[in-house]
């Protein structure tokens, strides 16, 4: 956890793992490289394309943690079931070509051993056909029967209700002292048992909410059931017919047809109910990370911050002298399609357009910006200049921005501090050790890590 706080993804497996550490620094980077040629892409190795929207989505404000948290799930559970899904699929294929197979081969008359063989192995599938329906009639029986008794709470609580507002209107025209006409115990008619009254009817109101969603929720159980039961009892209907057809002609081809089906199916029969079974677990997680998606989106929040993002793009595009569209609103993570030196202009603005709306729709984290070699694509010396000033005018308050570029860049900004370095690389082996110590002692005295 190197900043406070830690961001996750999902992988095709629904494994829960920690994002690479560059995915942190892609906002504040450009490399010489990739990085000129598309904001946020200095750093490899850090997810797919999905991944990497869904951060800067949270990065810039769009959507909060537990959003961004939830489509990461939402995407790692659509990739598992198309997987299971394919799997199953080509299970099924594989037995049908194997069947389709089969078909053309000779035939011989079948023996009347075989024969009962083959017709109590069809029994042995309907019973294990039967007992699955079984168990299906018995979650149907416990599903029906709490469906039943909330439904009597519901209708309990409405009577609830009415009675409470027959009560509430009595007492507002009557005395202060209530008499019951039952057992005659008398109860003072105050503005505060009033309000009990209210309250006893908002804790009704709210019970038969809570019942009527809980409700909702079994019956969807229920009509899942019963197509389960209706799939089971179209099979066993079909084993059965195919007895009654058999008893008539059946030639020893049939036979061995099917015995090599029944074993190829035996050996992918366990792995058929896994494949149902978490298809139906992953169908069900999909419908409440998507329904718990529908809860944490703001769509007024991600049209406010896509305005605020054009008008800055408009506006840095100007300063620096680059083309910007204005047919049309560009959105967080298109791909910047310019070219020549004015493509690194572009690239900037859009890479500042960015910053500027993490800082100001309270991004997790904000570091120093590092660019690496201004002078790109044939830029000159003073289209150079404008860009290194654009970057330190326009870097979030409070904020730094380390540059490199050059020994023959000649041209200079105010308020800013030069390093001047011997040789070709940035640091040699030698310092390692020391500058490690270094970047140890301000982690701990900022971060309170030791």
């Amino acid at each position: 956890m190197l900043f406070g706080f830690d961001l996750y993804y999902y992988s095709d497996q629904s494994q829960k793992k920690r994002l690479p550490v560059g995915c942190y620094f892609m906002p504040f980077y450009i490399d010489q490289d990739s990085g000129w040629q598309q904001p946020w892409s200095s750093f490899t190795q850090v997810g797919n394309e999905q991944v990497k929207r869904n951060v800067m989505l949270y990065y810039t404000g769009v959507v909060n943690y537990d959003y961004y948290l939830s489509k990461s799930h939402l995407q790692s559970l659509q990739n598992e079931h198309r997987r299971w899904k394919n799997e199953r699929t080509i299970q099924n294929n594989f037995i049908s070509i194997i069947r389709d197979k089969l078909k053309s081969n000779s035939t011989m008359s079948l023996t009347e051993d075989a024969f009962k063989e083959e017709i109590e192995t069809f029994v042995i599938r309907i019973q294990d056909l039967k007992e699955r329906q079984n168990k299906i009639l018995k979650e149907l029986e416990e599903l029906y029967y709490d469906k039943l008794f909330k439904e009597s709470r519901v209708a309990s609580l409405h009577a609830n209700i009415k009675a409470i507002e027959e009560d509430f209107n009595y007492a507002i025209q009557h005395e202060d002292m209530l008499i019951c006409p039952v057992c005659g115990a008398q109860t003072e008619n105050t503005a505060l048992a009033r309000y009990g009254m209210n309250v006893d009817k908002e804790e009704s109101r709210e019970l038969i909410m809570k019942y009527k969603m809980e409700l909702d929720e079994i019956k969807k159980k229920i009509e899942r059931a019963n197509k389960k039961s209706d799939e089971l009892k179209k099979q066993i209907e079909e084993i059965e017919a195919l007895i009654t057809t058999k008893k008539e002609e059946y030639t020893l081809k049939e036979y061995l047809d099917n015995k090599v089906i029944e074993k190829l199916q035996s050996i992918f029969y366990e792995n058929e109910q896994e494949f149902e079974n978490n298809i139906e677990r992953l169908e069900e997680e999909i419908k409440g990370e998507e329904d718990k998606l529908k809860s944490l989106k703001g769509t007024s929040r991600l049209k406010v911050i896509l305005d605020d993002f054009n008008a800055c793009l408009r506006v840095y595009s100007k300063e620096l002298g680059s083309a910007f569209d204005e047919s049309k609103p560009h959105g967080l993570g298109e791909k910047i399609k310019g070219s020549g030196s004015s493509h690194p202009k572009e690239t900037l603005a859009y890479f500042f357009s960015y910053l500027t709306i993490m800082h100001k729709y309270s991004t997790p984290i904000m570091l120093p910006i590092v660019i690496d070699e201004f002078k790109q694509n044939g830029s000159t010396d003073q289209s150079v200049d404008k860009m290194i000033g654009f970057a330190i005018s326009h870097r979030p308050k409070n904020g730094q921005v380390i540059y490199s570029v050059s020994d023959e860049y000649t041209a200079s900004c105010d308020n800013v501090m030069t390093v001047s370095l011997d040789g070709d690389t940035l640091m040699n082996e030698n310092d390692y050790i020391s500058v490690r110590n270094e970047i140890d002692d301000i982690l701990n005295k900022n971060f309170s890590l030791k």
